[in-house]
């Protein structure tokens, strides 16, 4: 088995907005595609729901939530 079936890389950004909320954006450095989320909660649900490389899982890319901070 392939050691990079069982790895993920992201570029991890974070920022607040209103001196409170925090926002994240998440960078995959083989693809350059980019997710964000406008919470902290959105991330970890994606980071923790996302089917992991080798788990039999499909890998498909889920719709993002209305509320989404968008990063350009």
């Amino acid at each position: 088995m392939n050691a990079s079936v069982n790895y993920r890389a992201y570029l991890l950004r974070l920022w607040r907005v209103a001196g409170a909320q925090w926002r994240a954006s998440l960078e995959d450095p083989r693809t350059g595609e980019r997710r964000a989320f406008a919470t902290l909660e959105q991330l970890w649900e994606y980071l923790t729901q996302t089917p992991q490389p080798g788990s039999g899982g499909a890998e498909t890319e889920r719709p993002a939530p209305s509320d989404e901070a968008r990063v350009d």
